[in-house]
């Protein structure tokens, strides 16, 4: 196994919604029932509870699978290793990562508005020790609702107007493939992916913390 820190190891391999892509060169499993051609090869970083819904994902993926792992807890890796068939030299582990939970700058809670340039006003509250599943929006001449909404379904939703119905499907398989059929063909990533989005969300959540910290109103535009 080797030994490398968790930065070091994103930098070695790329990291991209909580996975990285191995080198092609890990032979890929076939299933010929499904898919006969090449696999993109996933590496998942921390083995939590998102990584085990991502693993069954991988399993009933057309175009990815699980070829690494990296965890800071050597039992975590001799049970993923056997249960998921990954080599040896696709293991690897990171140093003092998991002390994280140990940081008492680590909130509970936290609630904040955002003000947009039309006048309309969003105010959230995110915590890690309350149970609502729930996205609720009102307007003046409406409102949608999605209940269950960020977990892993099968998710149920309403309107002002009607009822909303969704297939129920496998988030994690559906992601991975359709990601990993636009990187074996050698396409552009739409914004969405690549992390243009999720950079705007670092700059509202740096705001949010400056505003906390100073008391003041920030500004992101």
């Amino acid at each position: 196994m080797k030994n490398l820190s968790r930065r070091t190891f994103l930098e070695k391999v790329g990291v991209g919604v909580g996975a990285s892509a191995l080198a092609a060169t890990i032979p890929s499993f076939t299933n010929t029932n499904v898919y006969e051609g090449r696999k993109l090869n996933i590496a998942l970083c921390g083995l939590g509870r998102y990584a085990g819904y991502l693993a069954e994902g991988l399993q009933e993926s057309k175009y990815c699978k699980l070829a690494g792992i990296v965890t800071g807890t050597p039992a975590k890796a001799e049970k993923w290793q056997k249960q998921y068939n990954i080599l040896e030299k696709n293991i690897y582990n990171y140093q003092n990562f998991d002390e994280i939970v140990n940081n008492k700058e680590v909130e509970e809670s936290i609630t904040w508005q955002l003000v947009f340039p039309s006048g309309a006003v969003c105010t959230s509250t995110s915590a890690y020790n309350c149970g609502i599943d729930r996205f609720f929006a009102t307007a003046d001449d409406g409102f949608f609702e999605l209940k269950p909404a960020v977990s892993y379904g099968p998710f149920k939703g309403r309107t002002s107007k009607s009822e909303l119905n969704f297939p129920d499907i496998n988030q994690q398989a559906t992601q991975c493939d359709e990601i990993g059929k636009v990187l074996l063909d050698n396409k552009q990533l739409p914004s969405h992916i690549t992390g243009e989005e999720g950079l705007k969300d670092m700059k509202v959540l740096e705001a949010i913390y400056k505003a906390a910290n100073t008391g003041k109103k920030v500004s992101i535009i």
